[in-house]
């Protein structure tokens, strides 16, 4: 082992904690790589340190909160300096210098542009939590790009579209759910499909080949601009768990690429695990992170059991039962029609989706394509929402399974296992056939 490996942990223990060189230190031994690998999760880890909520918090100058005088706001309101950020729904989120506040937004109030630094006044609500009621902003504008950047996308996405069309391309784009209609988020989900509309591993892998035909074309460096262009989406999309699992999977794959041996694809997936957890461990539990590794280690330990060939056709299958316990103990019901009917929508949404992502980058060079873009993007988002719609009418119900006598997280696990241990003896069962024939 290289003297740098345990140098590179004890870097990270310092600066991130004792439990964070230890994860650093296995993570770099499961990619199978030296100090170099190590060195570079140090830095991720670093970097997600950095941004952590607990950091914000701390550097946060944006301004403090002080109860409004009663002739002013009256005695059950307050006002707030703050920077603004919008949300999905009629909510926004508000950084202040005592921490991030969810707040309800008054049905009356003017759009305000992400960013924006200003003097909030908020009043009780029914709901719960406070309602911002009237914003005065200073005209400054701060905050992380990547916010002001997804609003000029939606902003993009609203002139070539119609508010009705563009909700499933938003998905699509940055995971924002809230525009689609819900007559097709229904839709999705009977179908078991709604796994297609996650930012996740189909988004990563499209955008790596875009990025790579793109810099063929430009004659730039391969890895170095689809490496950047995927770090830039996975800003761009708001840093979900799932999109960064895919992401940095797909940066250990080139990375192994880059030194002519690597990790299996088991190896990557543990490594980014031990990774997030150490960037962002609150996001392990998010159901959807939960759903996003499981599927990815059902899918993979599926494909070792089956032999090659056609046969890797049905590797999907792996996913479904794994996830399937947590579904079903969540949702109520699982949809294995999905099975059938994602390779099915999968070509379509991947023609949406590119041409999604190329309507955005050709906006940066002025409107002169869109009437070109509308025409293209508009049929084949209706063409889309028909599929669905028609899945829908002749799918079968969901089934609904009893409730398991064990945590439906840990019978997801178990399910793994088996699939795992059941992959160990293909080798010697192949052996062993092999030998009688």
């Amino acid at each position: 082992m290289s003297p740098l490996l345990p140098l590179c942990a004890a870097l990270g223990a310092c600066l991130l904690g004792p439990l964070a060189g230890v994860l650093l230190a296995l993570s770099a031994w499961l990619a199978r790589w030296g100090a170099r690998a190590a060195l570079g999760l140090a830095l991720l880890g670093l970097a997600g340190g950095a941004r952590s909520p607990e950091t914000l918090r701390a550097s946060s100058r944006t301004g403090s909160a002080e109860p409004a005088g009663r002739d002013a706001a009256g005695p059950d309101a307050a006002r707030l300096t703050a920077r603004w950020e919008a949300q999905p729904g009629d909510r926004a989120l508000l950084h202040t210098a005592a921490g991030p506040l969810f707040v309800d937004v008054a049905g009356d109030l003017p759009e305000i542009r992400a960013g924006t630094v200003g003097v909030a006044l908020l009043r009780g609500s029914a709901k719960g939590r406070p309602r911002v009621v009237s914003f005065a902003s200073s005209g400054a504008r701060a905050g992380l790009w990547w916010a002001r950047a997804r609003e000029a996308v939606t902003e993009r996405l609203g002139r070539l579209l119609r508010r009705s069309q563009r909700g499933l391309l938003i998905a699509l784009l940055l995971g924002q759910r809230h525009e689609m209609h819900p007559a097709s988020l229904v839709d999705a989900r009977r179908t078991g499909t709604a796994h297609l509309l996650a930012l996740s591993g189909l988004h990563v892998v499209l955008l790596a080949r875009m990025l790579r035909g793109a810099s063929q074309s430009l004659l730039l460096s391969g890895r170095g601009f689809e490496c950047a262009g995927l770090g830039v989406f996975a800003c761009l999309a708001g840093g979900r768990m799932s999109l960064w699992r895919a992401t940095l999977g797909r940066l250990l794959a080139r990375a192994g690429d880059v030194h002519g041996s690597g990790p299996g694809a088991l190896h990557r997936l543990l490594s980014v695990a031990v990774l997030l957890a150490v960037w962002r461990p609150d996001g392990f539990a998010l159901l959807g992170t939960q759903l996003s590794f499981l599927a990815v280690a059902g899918l993979l330990a599926m494909s070792r059991l089956l032999p090659g060939g056609v046969w890797q056709a049905l590797a999907p299958a792996g996913a479904f039962l794994v996830t399937a316990p947590l579904a079903a103990d969540i949702f109520g019901a699982v949809a294995p029609i999905g099975l059938l009917l994602t390779p099915l929508l999968v070509p379509a949404l991947s023609a949406l989706l590119g041409l999604g992502l190329l309507a955005v980058f050709l906006g940066l060079f002025g409107p002169a394509c869109d009437s070109l873009l509308t025409a293209l993007l508009a049929p084949l988002n209706d063409a889309v929402i028909w599929m669905l719609e028609l899945f829908a009418q002749w799918a079968p119900a969901p089934l609904a399974p009893r409730p398991l006598p064990l945590p439906a997280l840990l019978a997801s696990g178990l399910v793994l296992a088996a699939l795992l241990v059941l992959a160990q003896f293909r080798p010697e069962r192949d052996r062993l056939l092999a030998r009688a024939s």
